[in-house]
């Protein structure tokens, strides 16, 4: 075995099968397929959902809701924009 490993082109093989074995890891491990263990939280059973009527996001943090402020201005230097929005719960698509 030590014979063909000292063989250079089998080298080479070996090289680009490693490399090719290093790299398709690491885009496994970049998308999230291959990486540490996430664990959730512990649940009880007599936690009680919060008394808040405030909207909830899907990670289950309420929106702040404060009252809009009675007055706003902006300045836009040149190439830009400004979008001023009074309320809550407002989304701004482009």
């Amino acid at each position: 075995m030590w014979k063909w490993l000292m063989n250079p082109d089998n080298q080479r093989t070996l090289a680009f099968v490693g490399a090719g074995v290093v790299g398709f890891a690491a885009l496994l491990f970049q998308f999230g397929i291959v990486g540490p263990v996430k664990k959730d939280p512990p649940t009880s059973s007599t936690a009680s959902p919060p008394a808040s009527s405030a909207p909830q996001l899907s990670n289950g943090r309420t929106i702040a809701s404060a009252p809009p402020a009675s007055t706003q201005s902006a300045d836009a230097g040149q190439s830009s924009s400004i979008v001023q929005i009074n309320g809550n719960n407002n989304v701004i698509e482009r």
